[in-house]
């Protein structure tokens, strides 16, 4: 269900109000006004549509609650909205050894206003978050915000919180697009014409085939296959499984496709599934959210023949204007990428003494990893742990 945040405060000519509980069956206005900015907004993500925010949550008292922060005009009408969801923030104390701190809080997704931004609006939201999580009664202790980019309005705005503590999660990394030119032809003259023959190569040595997945109907079959590959990818076998095949996301990945959204990518080499790419299509903006490959196939580079197949298919196939490849950096990513900002997770944390007491212990931990990772460069030794760690 929606909940409310109870704080009001003066944004020249709008307020922030707080929406009402279960907006979409007490505010069916609110919940319009939602749908409207989340359609029309430039800068909109489909995870801020009401229709997927209020379908994860739909018969499922398990996800964590959400929250509607508004600004509205004298009418009454949202002009601008924050949608925030409970995160229970692990903060890292010594991460080698799996130390972390949990602190409940809150996630602003996207990082984001739904309706546009100024440096006053996001301000003056950021000063209201300030008093949420620095309330004595608050049971939020912190606010994560992911992927701010250094030229946002909310970088420049957290620099300058004063009621309670900012730390970087991650140092500023960059984060790479590929702005679509108005020809394939044009983006793979790019590349020299040696790149261009390894890139033929790859895919003659691979025999494959690729389909595009954006039907609700071929959303459960293709959850399958990802997850296969992914308990055979480097990342699931370090990380844990990274996709699965359960009902929520079913149910999530159906929501999508229903929107339009869903524009997934499964590569199969002699009928067995080898590399998977998930991601959504919306407001001309490609998301790249994971993309994974079966590491018994590593010696044919399946991830980067997919990659190939996804690109050729998306100058072809409704292309968008934007692909963007996620948070942080990556050897793909500057290769197949042709703009760049630099971005960073930053946490706003109360001031309150047991969010005090984490961030301190986060700090000195801090501390200890960054003087182990300078003696490990200095010996030779980060680089040869790192490869060893992702075979």
């Amino acid at each position: 269900m929606i909940q409310c945040i109870s704080n009001r405060c003066e944004a020249r000519s709008l307020h922030l109000a707080p929406c009402l509980a279960d907006a979409s069956a007490s505010s069916p206005e609110l919940v319009d006004d939602w749908r409207e900015l989340a359609t029309d907004s430039v800068d909109a993500l489909v995870e801020l549509h009401p229709q997927v925010v209020l379908g994860e949550l739909a018969g499922n008292s398990d996800k964590p609650s959400a929250y509607l922060l508004r600004a509205e005009d004298s009418r009454g009408r949202a002009t601008q909205l924050a949608v925030l969801r409970e995160k229970r923030v692990s903060l890292p104390v010594l991460p080698t050894l799996g130390w972390r701190m949990p602190l409940t809080g809150l996630r602003l997704i996207g990082s984001r206003l739904l309706g546009g931004e100024s440096a006053a609006l996001v301000t003056t939201f950021r000063e209201t978050l300030e008093r949420i999580v620095g309330s004595a009664n608050s049971r939020h202790a912190c606010v994560l915000f992911e992927d701010v980019a250094e030229d946002s309005p909310w970088w420049q705005a957290l620099q300058a919180c004063r009621r309670s503590r900012l730390i970087t999660l991650s140092e500023p990394q960059p984060r790479w697009y590929l702005r679509f030119p108005a020809s394939a032809d044009e983006y793979w003259q790019q590349f020299s014409s040696k790149t261009r023959y390894n890139f033929r190569r790859q895919r003659r040595l691979l025999e494959h085939h690729w389909e595009r997945i954006t039907d609700a109907n071929q959303v459960e079959g293709f959850l399958q296959a990802a997850a296969a590959i992914s308990s055979q990818s480097w990342q699931g076998k370090r990380l844990g499984l990274r996709v699965s095949d359960d009902r929520g996301l079913v149910a999530q990945f159906r929501e999508l496709a229903d929107l339009g959204a869903l524009r997934c990518y499964l590569l199969r080499s002699e009928g067995e599934p080898v590399a998977f790419a998930i991601g959504t299509q919306f407001n001309g903006r490609y998301m790249l959210e994971e993309i994974g490959y079966d590491t018994r196939y590593a010696k044919f580079s399946p991830g980067t023949v997919l990659l190939l197949d996804m690109l050729d298919d998306m100058f072809q196939h409704q292309p968008p204007e934007l692909l963007d490849f996620g948070f942080g950096d990556g050897a793909y990513k500057q290769l197949f990428g042709n703009e760049s900002t630099r971005s960073a997770n930053l946490l706003l944390v109360s001031r309150r003494w047991g969010a005090s007491l984490a961030l301190r212990l986060h700090r000195c931990g801090a501390l200890i990893e960054r003087t182990a990772r300078k003696l490990l460069r200095f010996g030779g030794m980060y680089e040869r742990l790192r490869k060893l760690y992702r075979r």
